[in-house]
């Protein structure tokens, strides 16, 4: 996995570290030049831009909703490694024109000097959008195999033997009539459901499209938090889990849905954590709380420049 990582990541460096935008942008990683042609305060109270390219411009490209991507600007003064970026998740790609949903809650300076708003031309900007590489599953992935290598006389050692046929797992014995909520599952789905809820370790529901196991999984779900109370579910994509969200909330369940809310389905962002935090009644204070904050920042930040400036020690 860290071979995989590295040759990844050494790769999109390779291609990108010494490459002009003219290379980026002719492989596809690359909109140069465009400009911000609507700002809107998205989920979260994190800034969200659209994007456009010039008209003329209909070259391939490989930006897609979902992926990583961060806006630079090109103007002087602002080039190199230690150029100031800003990051996001592209939301929505059509045409000539994206959204990028960032991680800040104000625009930096950089950016609002680099671009004009409402209706300037993308050929006057020097502001570029460039796809970033993801370290983020990488880094989760090998986080979560170091746990469970280094694990040793705890529950994820033992659940660690079992997956790996080191140790049998065990189930607990159930009745026929032992689950709690009514549902239309066939015999075989109801087997299902009871053979994962007397599960003590793991166990696994195995099935051909189409034979309702989405379905089943919920059934189970609901079985299992008024038995635990709390659950985690997890699954392999962002529509995946999206979709067992809606399921479980259409059947009164209190669902919270992990993530970054740029990669969560619009009708389910009511159940995210972020919406939690919002809907708390202190909310309202913190983010005020926060902007004067910010804004002390940058008022000390100004009379620092201005104390360098009259004590003449500015460029030497």
């Amino acid at each position: 996995m860290q071979l995989d990582q590295k040759e990844d990541q050494a790769q999109f460096k390779l291609k990108n570290a010494s490459a002009s935008i003219k290379e980026r942008r002719r492989r596809g990683l690359t909109w140069y030049p465009v400009t911000i042609t609507q700002e809107d305060i998205g989920f979260g109270g994190k800034v969200v831009l659209e994007l456009e390219r010039p008209a003329t411009r209909q070259d391939l490209h490989l930006f897609q909703v979902g992926k990583n991507a961060c806006v630079f600007s090109n103007a002087p003064g602002y080039s190199g490694p230690d150029r100031p970026v800003l990051s996001g998740v592209v939301t929505s790609v059509r045409r000539n024109k994206l959204l990028l949903a960032t991680t800040k809650e104000t625009l930096p300076d950089w950016v609002l000097n680099a671009s004009t708003l409402n209706g300037s031309t993308p050929n006057g900007s020097t502001l570029g959008i460039d796809l970033t590489f993801d370290e983020v599953s990488y880094r989760e992935m090998n986080q979560a195999m170091a746990d469970v290598m280094g694990a040793h006389g705890n529950r994820l050692a033992e659940l660690r033997d079992v997956l790996l046929g080191a140790k049998q797992a065990s189930f607990r014995e159930h009745k026929a009539d032992d689950l709690f909520y009514p549902s239309a599952l066939n015999d075989s789905q109801l087997v299902a459901v009871r053979h994962v809820v007397s599960a003590q370790d793991v166990a696994i529901i195995h099935g051909p499209p189409g034979t309702g196991k989405t379905t089943t999984l919920v059934q189970t779900i609901l079985e299992t938090v008024r038995r635990e109370r709390r659950v985690l579910v997890c699954a392999p994509s962002n529509t995946a889990v999206d979709l067992l969200t809606e399921k479980l909330a259409e059947r009164g369940v209190n669902v919270i849905r992990l993530g970054n809310p740029s990669r969560v389905s619009d009708l389910l962002l009511q159940h995210t954590l972020d919406a939690g935090v919002m809907a708390h009644a202190s909310y309202a204070k913190m983010h005020a709380m926060r902007q004067t904050a910010e804004q002390h920042r940058e008022t000390a930040s100004e009379l620092a420049k201005e104390g360098v400036r009259n004590f003449g020690f500015e460029g030497r």
